[in-house]
């Protein structure tokens, strides 16, 4: 499993209480990582972004998600 927060402190704590997970820095607003995922949770962060942000952001994650993704 690979994870996204944009707060360093708390994915260093995260990190810490699960190892066995992948954890990234980086900001939804503007994510390019250079690979695909079978499925894509956002969870409650995405309803802090503005609308414009919002729709903005589904190219971003339909561009992350593997053709079958969930």
């Amino acid at each position: 499993m690979t994870d996204i927060d944009s707060s360093s402190s708390l994915t260093a704590m995260c990190r810490d209480r699960f190892p066995r997970h992948e954890w990234l820095v980086a900001d939804m607003r503007n994510l390019a990582l250079d690979r695909r995922f079978h499925g894509l949770i956002a969870w409650d962060s995405f309803f802090h972004l503005t609308t414009d942000d919002q729709r903005s952001r589904l190219e971003v994650f339909r561009s992350h998600a593997q053709p079958d993704a969930a």
